[in-house]
């Protein structure tokens, strides 16, 4: 479906993108799962223009790899968030510091043709939502999630530590609903810590826009031998630091980052994972 104006909402944070007279949007399938009808208070808007790239003189460089993404701040402090160069059409978003307003740049000129029907915000809301969250010293993860019957489960690790072949294996036994399989949101609530599904990712059947309280954390070691086993917080903080998507640039939002790992720390217990094709898994992060 190509629409004039979409919006997604992940973690609970609204993002809205305006084509304007440009061509018309879609979403690509995992994001279709996230989409929101209703705009609510505190959503980021983003109209899209089309023109030449901006130059990035003078503005001060956060985060700089050419293969991934970039992420600049101009003089007056709004952030912009760049593509990476083979990402086509080249895109710049400009976001305020308080998330709540900006525009998405999108190059004009001849592109290639699948380029067309891209989402315009491809390889940059993931990083957009990442430092929104620290504002509040949430965090996206790299990492797997389940929701088992409204109690969540979050397995953290590296790439190629098991985070997608232990969610095939979990959603298999058709007891459990997937929350993403290799990038899920850690967020603070009232009264705990609440664990979000995300659109990052290939397979829209392994992923859903679920948030449910977060129960325990596995920290997945394809070393050790199988078996479950708990976990002392100063080994498992920075686990979780390594493998999430942390703005150190961000002095502020580390601080507020560091401050709810602490209280998760207090609230929620960790555990490492190793675990064997074929075993009985589920079981033994319900026993934990």
């Amino acid at each position: 479906m190509r629409e004039r104006r979409v919006g997604i909402r992940v973690g609970g944070l609204g993002l809205w993108l305006e084509a304007g007279s440009g061509a018309p949007l879609c979403l690509p399938d995992c994001h279709q799962l996230f989409r929101t009808e209703e705009p609510a208070g505190g959503d980021l808007t983003l109209p899209i223009q089309a023109g030449p790239l901006l130059s990035t003189e003078g503005w001060r460089p956060l985060f700089y790899d050419a293969a991934t993404w970039q992420l600049w701040q101009e003089p007056g402090g709004r952030f912009v968030f760049v593509a990476p160069r083979e990402s086509l059409p080249g895109r710049q978003a400009f976001v305020d510091q308080d998330f709540q307003d900006g525009y998405l740049l999108r190059e004009s000129g001849p592109v290639r043709a699948h380029a067309l029907n891209r989402y315009p915000l491809q390889d940059l809301d993931g990083m957009i939502y990442a430092n929104w969250l620290a504002r509040t010293g949430d965090l996206r993860m790299h990492a797997a999630g389940i929701d088992d019957g409204g109690v969540g489960y979050a397995f953290v690790g590296p790439s190629g530590a098991g985070k997608s072949t232990l969610a095939d294996c979990l959603v298999s036994t058709g007891t459990v609903k997937p929350l993403g399989e290799d990038s899920v949101i850690l967020r603070r609530a009232p009264n705990g810590f609440l664990l979000y599904g995300t659109p990052w990712h290939t397979n829209p059947e392994r992923c859903s826009p679920g948030g449910v309280p977060l129960r325990k954390v596995f920290l997945l070691d394809r070393t050790a031998s199988p078996g479950v086993r708990p976990c002392a917080a100063k080994v498992a903080i920075p686990y979780l630091l390594q493998n999430s998507y942390v703005p150190y640039y961000n002095e502020e939002g580390v601080g507020l980052i560091l401050g709810n790992l602490g209280l998760l720390a207090e609230r929620v217990p960790f555990f490492t994972l190793s675990f064997r094709i074929g075993a009985d898994v589920l079981s033994q992060i319900r026993r934990a």
